[in-house]
Order: structure tokens, then sequence, then C-alpha cells
């Protein structure tokens, strides 16, 4: 999925060494976390991603976005589209007691 790999970039970018940004062409990690994010961004305001359990994957990666304090969509933003997608497809139930 290109989303999905959008956004493991976008969270890879916190952890991987300094010499891996600048071979990636970015000048700085916070230049590589913006742009990274920015695509992912982009792909899923397009309806990039159809399969519903990698969308909730991919947004939950987007959840770690700290933006600034104009940027709406943030954390919370992210989390509550997450938490409200993963509801929808029953992801909050257990199954346990249906396998009797």
């Amino acid at each position: 999925s290109r989303f999905l790999l959008q956004c493991v970039l976008f969270i890879g970018a916190t952890y991987c060494d300094d010499d891996t940004i600048l071979a990636m062409g970015f000048r700085d990690r916070s230049e590589a976390k913006r742009l990274l994010y920015q695509r992912a961004r982009l792909l899923f305001h397009a309806d990039w991603e159809k399969d519903e359990i990698i969308l909730i994957q991919s947004i939950f990666l987007m959840s770690f976005w700290r933006g600034g304090p104009a940027d709406v969509r943030d954390v919370r933003y992210w989390l509550g589209v997450v938490i409200t997608l993963s509801e929808s497809h029953g992801l909050h139930r257990s199954y346990a007691s249906l396998s009797h």
C-alpha cells in the first residue's frame, strides 16, 4: 500500500540516523517528517486506500504527527478518525465469548 508505506516512512524518519535523512535528500529530520506526513495526508484525503484494515493501520501512524499550534489535524484529530473507523468495523469488541 502506497499510503501505508508513506506512513511507515514518516514514522521511520523519527528513528533513523541523521546520515539516512541526508541520504534521502532532506536537509534535516524536521523537513523529512513534514514532507512524508504531507504525502501521507494527501493520499488519505484522496481516498487512495480502499482496504479498511490498512487504512486503520495507516491513520494510527499518522496520529504521531505533532504539527504546529494552528494545525487542526494533530494527534487528537487522527486518533478520533482511527477510533471511529475501528469501532465501525467492530474492532473494539471481544470475540472470545463467540467461539463457544
